[in-house]
């Protein structure tokens, strides 16, 4: 499944930089929002469980950054792309710190690297085109 997450940011890379058109941009934006929520919601059942504020409120922080990048990406789309490309990598790192899989098996994390990469690649293609597009 994590694969075939890849498929909208790839196409909508692509989209946007072969068809002249805003629309490709703003809907990786909000793709990328709602990805970054859905993988924020993977620690809400150990932040319920631990009852540890700091962690209930660090589960909260990848949507509440998804949807400030989202709505800045309307006004300078390339430098939300930018954010989220970041948001991603820390989302990742988060995920590793957090995510208690005892241990946490190395396929997944080796997984989890090559997914980050893939998704940032096709965030800042998206951004580069954004720059050209009217």
């Amino acid at each position: 499944m994590g694969y075939a997450g890849l498929i909208p940011f790839w196409g909508l890379a692509v989209g946007s930089f072969v068809i002249d058109d805003p629309r490709f941009i703003s809907t990786q934006l909000a793709y990328a929002a709602i990805i970054l929520s859905f993988l924020g919601g993977a620690h809400w059942p150990r932040a319920v469980e631990s009852k540890c504020p700091f962690y209930l409120v660090l589960t909260m922080l990848p949507s509440i950054f998804a949807l400030g990048a989202f709505v800045a990406g309307l006004f300078y789309p390339a430098i939300a792309l930018g954010v989220f490309s970041l948001l991603f990598i820390a989302m990742f790192v988060m995920d590793k710190k957090f995510l208690k899989l005892d241990p946490m098996p190395d396929d997944y994390v080796r997984f989890r690297i090559i997914l980050t990469v893939l998704v940032v690649l096709a965030l800042t293609l998206t951004s580069f085109s954004s720059m050209s597009v009217s």
